[in-house]
């Protein structure tokens, strides 16, 4: 009889600590949904800022160690709308060694979009490449900027925090037309200009040397996945 009460009291035992478990698994499965998005969020940022990083080092290699001018510095490979947006190729660059994505320049695993990583996918989204004097950053001469279109609000927050700022800055806009935007329109033979038609708005000093940060075409943040999609910014070259 007592060798019976014993088993029914393991019995017992196991099927209140199976409840327990069962409760907790079920209660942080609930709790995680949050959680989850976030460390979502900060996935998608950390491989954003690894590719920027992987682009940074082929271009100071190149500049610095590979006798290359920032003028020269050729983000066009093989067909349109491929790595960057546009058709026109950098005539600047007459050999391999200034192509950025080309495995003989650069050696840049390139990527034509980021549309995991967006709120509306569209796969026709291929990163742009700007010319744009960024305030806090450089000079006054325009830097070699690239930009990621329609990127999710929760990830453009993830990098700006990694980035010491708080928020998506609004209005922050980058123009992205004119002669702003290389290869979609012209290039210029020669030296890069020493001013833009477009400059870009309400793009701070609070950018200070920082190189990547988010900034939507609305004026409110909270609307700006909504109405203006935000824009992940990143400064390849300060000149």
């Amino acid at each position: 009889m007592k060798q019976r009460g014993n088993i029914l009291f393991l019995i017992l035992l196991a099927v209140v600590l199976f409840a327990a478990l069962s409760y907790a698994v079920t209660s942080s499965m609930r709790g995680g949904g949050s959680n989850s998005g976030k460390e979502n969020a900060e996935l998608a940022a950390a491989d954003i800022l690894n590719y920027f990083s992987q682009v940074d080092t082929a271009v100071q290699r190149m500049v610095l160690t590979g006798g290359v001018e920032d003028y020269q510095l050729n983000f066009y490979y093989q067909s349109t709308n491929n790595f960057v947006m546009g058709s026109n190729d950098n005539t600047n660059c007459t050999d391999s060694r200034c192509r950025v994505f080309d495995p003989s320049g650069g050696g840049v695993s390139g990527r034509n979009h980021f549309s995991e990583y967006m709120s509306t996918p569209n796969t026709s989204y291929a990163p742009l490449l700007l010319y744009a004097s960024v305030n806090g950053v450089g000079s006054s001469k325009p830097d070699i900027v690239l930009a990621l279109r329609g990127i999710k609000a929760s990830i453009c927050s993830a990098i700006t925090k990694k980035a010491g700022i708080d928020y998506i800055i609004p209005q922050g806009v980058i123009p992205t037309s004119g002669d702003s935007w290389m290869y979609q329109f012209s290039i210029p033979v020669g030296s890069i200009p020493d001013s833009t038609e477009d400059t870009p708005t309400n793009i701070t000093t609070e950018i200070g040397t920082k190189q990547t940060f988010c900034a939507c075409h609305t004026t409110v943040t909270n609307g700006c996945e909504s109405a203006g999609f935000p824009v992940v910014y990143h400064v390849v070259l300060a000149r």
